[in-house]
């Protein structure tokens, strides 16, 4: 997983616990992850899918929602359930 602007501090604080359950994490350079084409070009070139908040991202993508109900930023805890059932769906398409 590549993550975005955005979402690189959540990715940063839960590293290790993706690579705990076999996900790797990439941590692009800020000046790649400014540019989304460029950024695109790097996962698809690994393989990788891209984690961010933005809709109109290319795929291979994750969103993650930007904001709550209450118009607050969700917590990483959310995100990180978030991601995990957007990782769970993907894995279950493949197998079928």
């Amino acid at each position: 997983m590549v993550f975005d602007i955005p979402c690189i501090g959540f990715g940063r604080r839960y590293k290790h616990i993706l690579e705990a359950k076999g996900i790797e994490v990439i941590i692009p350079s800020p000046a790649l992850a400014r540019n989304d084409y460029a950024l695109h070009y790097f996962a698809v070139k690994l393989g990788a899918i891209v984690v961010t908040t933005d809709k109109r991202f290319p795929d291979p993508k994750i969103v993650l929602p930007m904001y709550t109900k209450e118009r607050k930023k969700p917590k990483y805890e959310k995100w990180h359930t978030v991601l995990m059932k957007a990782v769970h769906r993907m894995n279950k398409d493949r197998l079928f």
